[in-house]
């Protein structure tokens, strides 16, 4: 049997999510029937909720399994993937597109290569933006079709969306920014986690999608992001970029 406990970079996964990162290359029909036989279980048990620090997940040994196995762990972190999305958690500082100084380290070239295994057909789009800097959930599309039905989703605001935040400040203990960005009206509403020693940590959500929204209302009420060199009021707080991930949506 393969054996592995789950850590806190494994929390919350369902087993599939699981199973795709620890078998990059294996088909999805076979990881589904992997997930929904004992061929697979956590803690000895099927699994029909998602994963917790501590858990036992055992995958029982084959040929097969031990090939795909072998390979090593998904270069990228899949959360999700079905015939009409792919949903990665993006580490900060890998840029999503293509950039000058690139090799080939972006998610949608990294993700293309994945491609035959999740049975997409089409090159990958990125349906919504994350700044290089900024980690979390990021949605792919396979196929400009696909892109242009989620982009729909996104222009008729019918999509949600968590950041969490680090700043710097002493934010209040909920509010809104309705301040226009580039001429255009734009919404966030914050609520703050913790505050200690003039460092707060946020839950955000914008209700709008303008560029670096985010990061330009709360520089604008008085709590830059730590690490935010282009917003922030000091230049980068020792760190490489600015503390925003997108938690959900």
């Amino acid at each position: 049997m393969l054996t592995e406990m789950i850590d806190l970079t494994n929390e919350g996964r369902t087993l599939a999510s699981w199973l795709r990162n620890r078998m990059p290359d294996a088909p999805r029909a076979f990881l589904t029937k992997l997930a929904r036989s004992k061929a697979a279980t956590v803690n000895g048990a099927a699994a029909d909720r998602l994963l917790a620090i501590g858990d036992v997940v055992c995958l029982r040994e084959s040929k097969r399994v031990v090939e795909l196995a072998a390979g090593g762990p998904c270069v990228l972190d899949v959360l999700y993937d079905d015939p009409e999305i792919l949903v990665v958690n993006k580490p900060a500082g890998r840029p999503t597109h293509p950039v000058a100084e690139s090799t080939g380290d972006d998610v949608l070239f990294i993700a293309q290569g994945l491609a035959k295994a999740l049975q997409h057909d089409g090159q990958y789009h990125a349906v919504n933006r994350l700044d290089r800097w900024t980690s979390g959930i990021l949605l792919l599309a396979p196929g400009a079709r696909r892109a242009a039905a989620w982009a729909r989703l996104f222009q008729e605001r019918r999509v949600d969306k968590r950041y969490v935040a680090c700043v710097r400040g002493h934010p209040p203990a909920k509010g809104i920014v309705e301040t226009p960005v580039d001429g255009q009206d734009a919404i966030t509403e914050f609520r703050t986690l913790a505050c200690h020693g003039g460092i707060a940590m946020l839950l955000v959500h914008p209700h709008t999608g303008r560029k670096h929204q985010v990061r330009r209302h709360l520089a604008g009420v008085g709590c830059p992001l730590l690490g935010d060199s282009r917003y922030g009021q000091r230049a980068a707080d020792g760190l490489p970029g600015a503390m925003l991930h997108a938690a959900a949506i």
